[in-house]
């Protein structure tokens, strides 16, 4: 946004009267549309992507002004403009699935070898990715490599029971400054074993004394940390070896593979936000239920009958439990006197409009013959 404003010889603290003439709220809605549109013309950002970077401006200068841009204005010709960015510019997301750990563990034991030292931080990479439900941005680096952010040797303590990371998270809590978020990982895992992977790590690949702090937790041969871009090519071969296609799997198939591990696993939720360092439930988007665990579900848990009731507040036919709906009536029933053939019977469809006007013509005391208050128009 500063970058935007300067090109254009405009300041870019816009602190705008919301008592404003329309003349004006209308000229500064105008140079946002600007900005939204060379975010996606001239940068190549995806058009819901730059309405996020949107938000994130107005937040800042609500924050820092008292007041968001255009004063407030409801921005309703950008909302029009974004629909037709939508159109113009298609989203080319990839659809990316969740690594399974079974299939991790095949592919690892198919292609690295524990006792090279790339394949060795390789493995321990992606066993603490999966288990700890790490980013890829967590645990490498695209730019150049600073102690203070990004992982390190000296950073992570490893015995045979457990590890400990404390780790500095790219996005929620990581405005506590530093690497103050514990990551515990404890050993023993039925398909990858993040702890028995670091401990070889630490074998096959040693460092020397006193250069714990300075050297990147997970490294390539060249002594430089990983980056996102390779972390993906690691991935994308893994799952070409074991038959998958790769490029359905990026760095954050990690992510949601180990997401949806510990869901199928009977995690609670707030293990899995705790783990994952979610601070919503956003979690559910990278939780996938796998084709077994919903088999088991319908063996374990047979579909239950459904039947059609009429629920009166919303004026609309929903499925439910015939007890339950007619529980929140405020009316009680003894499930054994209800037979099969009353639950398989077609309830009786609500009354009309016109008939409950007719039995309330009828209890006020009126004839059933039209009358002017009565009409149905």
């Amino acid at each position: 946004w500063r970058t935007f404003c300067r090109e254009r010889d405009t300041p870019h603290v816009r602190v705008l009267d919301p008592r404003a003439s329309l003349f004006v709220k209308l000229e500064e809605e105008w140079n946002v549309m600007r900005f939204v549109c060379s975010l996606v013309e001239q940068r190549g950002v995806q058009p819901d992507t730059a309405a996020s970077y949107l938000g994130q401006v107005q937040g800042w200068h609500l924050r820092t002004h008292g007041v968001k841009l255009c004063g407030g204005v409801r921005l309703e010709r950008l909302r029009e403009m974004l629909r037709g960015l939508r159109r113009l510019h298609p989203s080319t997301r990839r659809l990316r699935r969740g690594v399974a750990p079974q299939k991790l563990a095949v592919a690892i034991a198919k292609l690295l070898d524990r006792r090279n030292p790339l394949h060795a931080n390789v493995r321990a990479l992606l066993a603490v990715m999966l288990q700890g439900l790490v980013r890829g941005a967590e645990s490498g680096a695209d730019g150049a490599f600073d102690p203070s952010r990004h992982p390190t040797r000296e950073d992570v303590i490893v015995t045979q029971e457990r590890l400990v990371w404390m780790m500095w998270p790219c996005k929620n809590m990581k405005h506590s400054g530093g690497k103050t978020v514990p990551l515990i990982i404890g050993a023993g895992g039925e398909f990858v074993d993040a702890v028995a992977e670091m401990n070889n790590l630490k074998r096959v690949d040693p460092v020397a004394l006193g250069a714990e702090s300075s050297t990147p937790l997970f490294r390539k041969p060249n002594g430089r940390p990983f980056k996102v871009e390779e972390i993906r090519d690691w991935v994308e071969k893994l799952m070409r070896a074991v038959g998958e296609e790769p490029s359905q799997f990026g760095a954050h198939s990690i992510r949601i593979g180990g997401a949806t591990a510990l869901f199928q696993a009977g995690a609670d939720p707030c293990v899995i936000r705790t783990m994952g360092r979610w601070s919503s439930d956003c979690y559910r988007l990278y939780v996938r239920a796998c084709f077994g665990q919903t088999l088991e579900w319908g063996q374990e848990r047979p579909v239950q009958p459904r039947y059609q009731t009429w629920q009166v507040s919303s004026r609309r036919w929903i499925h439910t439990d015939p007890f339950r709906a007619w529980g929140a009536l405020g009316l009680t029933l003894d499930k054994a006197s209800v037979t099969p053939a009353l639950l398989r019977s077609t309830p009786t469809p609500p009354p009309s409009m016109a008939d409950r006007r007719r039995q309330q013509r009828a209890r006020l005391g009126h004839d059933q013959s039209p009358h002017p208050l009565w009409d149905d128009s």
